[in-house]
């Protein structure tokens, strides 16, 4: 036990992803399930055993058809979820997003009763999505119930979220599943249902479709990019804001393969990590290894259509080492269970036979999924676009005094310092560029370094 044991390549993946892959764990001798997987013990040996995993087929019904069986099944998902609940022990997280929202309409259809919906706001206004949250507990005539969140309650609640977690984790969204939660529990809620899985299944997730705009590229002639264009936007600025810079970035990441080219705005670390790692944590970590561990799930999926290879690449290393690690466990330390409907083997399962132009097609995501629950969502919600600005934390590590005390008295103590991860000067670099920048970029990294920093001083250094 103790930050000795602490694996090297696992910090360094957590780094990259702000979580970490099964099958690894952050202690160096401790492994993982990974997903669809058992342990089985015969004698006196250990096995793994994949008992279930997606299989692609893209011969699915037509679309029409394809319509009909998503809405038929999505909604035997949300009845299945709700067996054996008592109407009043139930409810549903909503954010005002699709999946969220759907949930919340059908269990309202299932129950024929008033469904009990939980959101999370902010005072921040660019964070504050209450406003689509609202408009569909409206619709659905679902009893509300929100909470706005202060940078000081959210600092106070956070030794109980990282004491959930018994490896680092650094999704800041962790903290709003905590506080809705709870909320939940505070109401005598005991099972709530979440929309996790939509983006995944669905073809939901906004890198989906500029993946889709990368990948027109190639439908010019090979003889007119390597010939003409590659050679001319090689001569533009990397990093000029003008058209230049933005063909000549356009360009270079279109050359890249999958999964290379899904991460190729991620990985922030990694691909600065002559700068900012201590040599000799460079020295015992794998370079590529974070992209390594995507290209394992890209190459492992079921399917040739590379847009089902992306959506398995998200579902076990976004949902499977992320997002549903972040609910159950906010869910269980508020003293509430969870279940994921959308996430119901039959529904994902009539999902992966379906083409891969009922998810994304041209530049419209959830093609399918729009046509067969527009009689459900308030067309808000269908039309609506994600903002991507997540939880303010970032404004909380610049702006608020607890906050921004808290980060540098951490992150620059000599204990963060003896752990060797960075370079000298390498975080005080990351604070000068979090306060010059207008987005929360450098503040999402600095708090994936504070949640790894407060789990040793919670965990690792006991």
């Amino acid at each position: 036990s103790g930050s000795a044991a602490v694996d090297p390549e696992a910090v360094y993946a957590y780094l990259n992803f702000g979580v970490i892959p099964a099958p690894q764990s952050v202690y160096r001798d401790v492994r993982r399930l990974p997903p669809g997987h058992i342990l089985v013990w015969e004698d006196g040996h250990a096995a793994l055993h994949r008992y279930w995993d997606v299989a692609y087929s893209g011969r699915g019904p037509g679309q029409a058809a394809a319509a009909r069986a998503m809405y038929r099944q999505t909604e035997e998902a949300v009845r299945q979820s709700l067996s054996g609940v008592e109407p009043k022990q139930a409810g549903a997280f909503l954010s005002g997003g699709t999946d969220s929202s759907t949930v919340v309409g059908l269990m309202s259809r299932v129950t024929g009763e008033r469904v009990q919906a939980f959101s999370i706001g902010f005072q921040e206004a660019r964070y504050n999505e209450l406003d689509y949250a609202e408009l569909a507990a409206r619709h659905f005539d679902a009893a509300h119930y929100t909470k706005i969140v202060t940078a000081d309650e959210a600092l106070q609640s956070l030794p109980e979220l990282v004491a959930a977690y018994d490896e680092p984790f650094g999704n800041n969204s962790a903290l709003a599943a905590y506080l809705c939660a709870r909320l939940a529990r505070e109401t005598g809620v005991r099972v709530l249902l979440a929309g996790d899985g939509g983006d995944e299944i669905f073809g939901g997730n906004e890198r989906y479709r500029r993946d889709r705009i990368l990948a027109r590229y190639h439908l010019i002639p090979a003889w007119l990019r390597h010939g003409l264009l590659e050679p001319l936007v090689r001569r533009f600025p990397a990093e000029s804001p003008d058209l230049r810079g933005k063909a000549r970035r356009y360009v270079e990441r279109a050359c890249l393969p999958n999964p290379e080219r899904f991460y190729s705005s991620e990985f922030y670390v990694s691909q600065n990590r002559h700068r900012l790692l201590h040599p000799d944590f460079q020295a015992v970590t794998t370079a590529d290894q974070p992209l390594e561990i995507a290209r394992g799930h890209f190459r492992a999926a079921a399917t040739s259509a590379e847009l089902n290879r992306l959506l398995h690449v998200d579902l076990k290393i976004t949902l499977g080492d992320n997002d549903l690690f972040k609910v159950v466990r906010t869910a269980e330390a508020a003293g509430v269970a969870v279940r994921f409907p959308l996430l119901d083997h039959p529904l994902v399962e009539l999902m992966a036979t379906l083409p891969v132009s009922y998810k994304v097609r041209g530049s419209e995501k959830r093609y399918a999924f729009k046509r067969a629950f527009r009689d459900l969502l308030p067309r808000e919600t269908l039309a609506k676009v994600k903002h991507g600005f997540g939880l303010p934390t970032s404004d909380w590590l610049k702006n608020h005094k607890g906050f921004r005390e808290l980060g540098r008295d951490l992150l620059l103590s000599s204990r963060a310092r003896q752990r060797g991860y960075f370079a000298p000067g390498a975080v005080e670099e990351l604070f000068q560029l979090h306060e010059a920048d207008h987005t929360p970029f450098y503040g999402d990294i600095l708090w994936t370094l504070l949640m790894l920093e407060m789990w040793h001083q919670r965990h690792g250094d006991a």
